[in-house]
């Protein structure tokens, strides 16, 4: 019999954190922020923390309530209490007094759950429903975790074996001052955590089941906090012994290879003990419920009207909600039910503000550009990502997904990405065995005990783009996520699809082309192709330009791509006589990219005497040594499809769509990958085919900026989902503004599900 505990609900009523909603927010983003809850009284809070941890258990065959449980309350001294009509009511002066006795209860079966509640009089109340695995189970909890132990000595604890250490009374001031000792030392495997010094003055016992609530809901909700309040230790070199890192952001926590399980670790370094809790997730649950979609700031304030009259009597609408409604939250979902009564009406703007303060600003702003934008028939933007056109295009073109070339992936890529959407992690994950080797998440995230400096983070990001390849599929790998968010999220389906060189593999992956993309997984990067003869030891180059094979002590480096701030006639011309230079990409009619010998492409560019930029890529694509790879190409990339659905494919290989069959892709990604790529013919072409709305569907806006040079004074309208420096919620809110605006079809209900 399996006599492990669960945690099966929580609650928090903190008062300067609000809910648990907020609680969990602000655990993720690592800073409290100051809401105020009502002005309950201590009795008030007490109550609602037990009963909102209740009702968070979620049972799916019955309603779980009061009288089924046993409680045990731990007060502070001035505490007078109620008596609760439960099975069996006790009281503790100490946390882990209250755990023990939660888990004897439940083992010897004299209660069906325990819920253990703390109150602070000066900061709030929490509390966890317990119950044992196999109850838990039964009933169809949501287990946000798994007790595997209540009471460890730290010196029997492997450290290296988790994945997380959550350290309870001491601050990152005392851990700086005294690193933690432990036995072993397998560097960078356990990220470090505390709680303490995010929550001023609340007694231990509240200070412990906040601990154990953030480290249940990382679990359940599989990330790595994050540690804003971390400095670099004085003293870096006896960190170096140990197995910890302090991630600064929260993370995604990708299970390792061969791990069936998350494990973490609630551990108490105190002066007369050192205990050590033991938790784990429950590796078989099918669905996860995140809200910090919901939750996450900008909040969005959709609105819609059938001319500036009206869009503007709306505006006004919505500052008098503002004023009656303190929360901001419930303002943005009562603006939400407004925009759906009115959602067909021809146009329609959105507004992103974080408070209060931000979205009179916005409103203002937006009630003068409304004017600005109808006059001049054009789009008016803030800088805080509110927009408005005056010339939506929706309905007049196609929706068309962009998809970026190899190497757009970045360190930082997507850090929040799947603590947004878990649908998308569950589904991903189909696909990949290993999401964290796919998805280089040490190298986009990488593991220190210290605050890197940006000279550093710079060096991070070089070293990670040195093997071109490795990033390659990560970067694919991504717009196969943006695609899922879109269709899976928001509902937004694109009629045309371009990809820009490798993204046409992108493109073909992430719209379901073939039945199994996840067959590529590995295969770019292991395949002789893209490992030796076009990359690596470019044994293709090496051949067509009569050099001897690669040894062991040769310069590797023989090739490399530039970009050229010039036009093609121009570089062609310079470029006639190089035997060794290949026009590979133009990216617009005044950007080009060349490669090959590095010597005969800086020549090039002198001759020209223009701006140009090393891109330290060393992969011979779009070149004439690549058609010797053509059927080894083919042949990678011929896998079975699926049926048509609708989307035209068009590719750099014929500047046409394709038929969807698997030897017709196959020989397009091909040809595709050993000709030039004219990025602006393509562009031209789906636009001249009714391509309106170009979402760029991957890492950064490169794509996006091009486009917006290449059809400069047309109608269309490029819209971003990531940009380096921003983060993934203001991105994503910033894309659908525009969306909305456009009066594309995109369900925006996402945003404001789970909102209240």
């Amino acid at each position: 019999m399996n006599n492990k505990l669960t945690i099966a609900g929580i609650e928090t009523i903190m008062k300067n954190a609000g809910g648990l909603d907020i609680f969990e927010r602000n655990i993720y983003d690592g800073i409290i922020e100051q809401e105020q809850v009502s002005d309950f009284t201590g009795q008030e809070i007490l109550d609602k923390v037990i009963y909102g941890a209740i009702k968070n258990t979620r049972s799916k065959l019955k309603e779980q309530n009061l009288a089924e449980s046993a409680l045990i309350l731990v007060l502070d001294d001035d505490f007078s209490c109620k008596k609760y009509d439960c099975k069996s009511f006790d009281r503790e002066n100490n946390i882990l007094q209250a755990l023990e006795k939660a888990g004897l209860m439940l083992i010897q079966d004299n209660a069906d759950s325990v819920i253990i509640a703390v109150s602070d009089a000066q900061q709030g109340a929490a509390a966890i429903v317990l119950k044992s695995f196999e109850k838990a189970r039964a009933d169809q909890n949501r287990i946000y975790a798994v007790i595997d132990s209540l009471n460890t000595e730290v010196s029997e604890i492997s450290f290296s074996e988790l994945d997380y250490a959550e350290i309870y009374g001491k601050s990152f001031e005392d851990i700086l001052k005294t690193p933690l000792n432990v036995k072993e030392s397998n560097p960078l495997s356990c990220a470090l955590g505390t709680c303490k010094g995010m929550f001023q003055g609340i007694s231990e016992n509240m200070s412990f089941i906040i601990s154990l609530i953030k480290t249940a809901l990382c679990l359940y909700h599989r990330y790595i906090p994050g540690n804003p309040l971390w400095k670099t230790p004085d003293d870096r070199k006896s960190w170096n012994k140990t197995p910890f890192y302090i991630p600064t952001g929260s993370r995604t926590w990708f299970l390792g290879k061969g791990c069936s399980k998350r494990k973490a670790a609630l551990v108490s370094f105190g002066d007369q003990s050192n205990a050590c809790m033991l938790l784990s997730e429950d590796e078989t649950l099918a669905f996860r419920l995140g809200k910090y979609l919901a939750h996450a700031v900008p909040f969005c304030f959709p609105v819609a009207g059938n001319d500036e009259h009206d869009l503007k009597k709306q505006l006004d609408k919505m500052i008098s909600l503002i004023n009656q409604e303190d929360n901001l939250q419930k303002s943005a979902v009562q603006n939400f039910k407004e925009f759906k009564a009115r959602a067909d009406s021809p146009y329609a703007l959105m507004i992103a503000a974080a408070n209060k303060e931000d979205l009179e600003k916005e409103i203002r702003f937006m009630s003068k550009g409304i004017g600005l934008a109808f006059a001049n028939n054009s789009e008016f933007k803030t800088p805080k990502g509110s927009y408005f056109t005056a010339n939506p295009l929706g309905k007049k073109g196609k929706a068309v997904f962009v998809y970026p070339g190899v190497g757009s992936a970045y360190l930082g890529l997507c850090q929040d990405i799947f603590h947004m959407f878990p649908g998308v992690y569950d589904q991903f994950s189909l696909l990949v065995s290993d999401m964290g080797k796919i998805l280089k998440e040490k190298e986009l995230y990488p593991r220190t005990c210290y605050v890197p400096a940006e000279d550093e983070l710079k060096n991070l990001e070089k070293n990670m783009r040195k093997d071109i390849m490795d990033i390659s599929e990560c970067g694919i790998s991504f717009s196969v996520i943006y695609t899922m968010i879109m269709a899976g999220y928001f509902k937004l389906f694109p009629q045309a699809a371009i990809g820009y060189s490798m993204g046409e593999t992108s493109m073909t992956a992430s719209l379901m082309v073939w039945q199994d993309p996840g067959q590529l997984s590995g295969k770019l990067k292991e395949t002789d192709v893209f490992s030796k003869a076009l990359h690596g030891e470019l044994t293709a180059v090496r051949k067509d330009w009569g050099l001897p094979p690669y040894r062991e002590g040769d310069e590797k480096f023989i090739w490399e791509s530039y970009t050229l701030l010039a036009d093609r006639e121009t570089v062609q011309k310079a470029a006639e006589n190089e035997d060794r230079v290949y026009l590979t990409l133009i990216n617009t009619d005044n950007e080009v990219v060349i490669a090959g010998d590095p010597g005969s492409c800086i020549r090039v560019a002198e001759k020209i005497g223009c701006q140009y930029f090393p891109l330290r890529l060393d992969l011979a694509i779009h070149s004439k040594p690549a058609w010797s790879e053509y059927d080894n190409i083919v042949e990678l990339f011929t896998l079975p499809t699926n049926e048509p659905s609708g989307i035209k494919f068009y590719s750099s290989s014929c500047y046409m769509p394709l038929p969807v069959r698997s030897k017709a892709i196959a020989n397009s990604i091909a040809r595709a990958f050993c000709d030039p790529v004219d990025f602006p013919k393509l562009v031209r072409k789906v636009h001249n085919d009714g391509g309106r709305i170009f979402i760029e569907a991957g890492p950064r806006q490169i794509c996006s900026l091009w486009i917006n040079e290449i059809l400069k004074g047309q109608e269309f309208v490029a819209v971003p989902l990531n940009i380096k420096g921003t983060k993934d919620q203001v991105s994503i809110v910033r894309a659908l503004a525009q969306l909305v605006s456009h009066r594309v079809n995109v369900d925006i209900s996402p945003l404001f599900r789970f909102a209240l």
